[in-house]
């Protein structure tokens, strides 16, 4: 952001398109300078209309453009988490529509849910601040809504130092204790869990009380099958921990290699890391 001017990109030229624009006008500090869209008649309209002076079909190549520095998701809600995460990956800021997700389980969002909550939390606050320019003439009610604009933004502002999460890895034999344990220590610290018997029937495109009909060491608990899980538990994790969020790997996790995958990423996202081993009794 040269200056601190900001170059914004917007992906989706639909009927919420303008009154995005609306927030852009008159500003020094911003300007949009890129649009996408599939229809060329209305990337077209808007770019021509509004001086942007570049145009795409295709998001992925707006998102190589140098000049960009954060970019608008205004598509519809199932498009929402790839193209963020592909603008995450292309090193932009993100401004995202709710929702991020649609599924239930879908570690990939939690990496955008501080750029979520941080445009939620910036929402209210301008919000307030106009409420606040309605009530000038009604002192209670302007001081009070410019108190709540300001609570909105020391919260986002607060969010930049939030404590690094932390990674637990079980460890044990089935029926040792680890999933137990594992939501006691989630609700003690906030956390979220992924678990392998869970993302092992996600992988074969089972639920998660399905039955999976597989003799031990084979179908879904083969080697092959079993090496997928565990990097599918990965990916689970680093998207956790991307998203600032403390996680807790449940599974077995009894070969070395299996818990330094883990470990592993806990290191390259910063995390706190804790391995925490049980033995059944008898």
């Amino acid at each position: 952001m040269p200056g601190d001017h900001i170059g914004v990109g917007i992906i989706g030229c639909g009927r919420i398109f303008d009154m995005h624009m609306l927030g852009y006008e008159g500003r020094d500090d911003a300007a949009v300078l890129a649009v996408a869209d599939i229809s060329e008649e209305r990337r077209c309209e808007r770019a021509e209309r509004y001086g942007i002076p570049w145009h795409y079909d295709d998001h992925r190549e707006m998102l190589e453009n140098k000049n960009i520095d954060l970019v608008e998701i205004l598509t519809p809600h199932h498009l929402h988490r790839d193209m963020a995460l592909e603008a995450i990956a292309a090193g932009k800021h993100v401004s995202l529509q709710k929702p991020p997700a649609l599924n239930v389980g879908d570690f990939d969002a939690v990496a955008l849910l501080p750029y979520f909550e941080l445009y939620r939390a910036l929402v209210r606050a301008k919000v307030a601040a106009l409420l606040g320019q309605q009530a000038l003439y009604t002192a209670p009610g302007a001081k009070g809504a410019a108190t709540l604009a300001h609570q909105y933004l020391d919260w986002a502002v607060s969010q930049f130092g939030r404590p690094r999460p932390r990674l637990v890895v079980m460890v044990g034999l089935s029926g040792s204790g680890k999933t137990w344990l594992a939501r006691r220590i989630a609700a003690r610290c906030t956390a979220l869990i992924v678990r392998s018997d869970v993302e092992r029937k996600r992988l074969a495109g089972l639920q998660p009380m399905d039955t999976s009909a597989s003799a031990p060491d084979a179908g879904i608990y083969s080697r092959g099958f079993n090496a997928r899980t565990y990097q599918r538990l990965r990916a689970c994790a680093a998207n956790c921990l991307r998203g600032r969020e403390g996680v807790i790997v449940d599974a077995a996790n009894l070969r070395r290699d299996e818990r330094e995958l883990f470990l592993a990423t806990g290191r390259e996202h910063a995390a706190g890391q804790t391995a925490c081993r049980l033995a059944a009794g008898r």
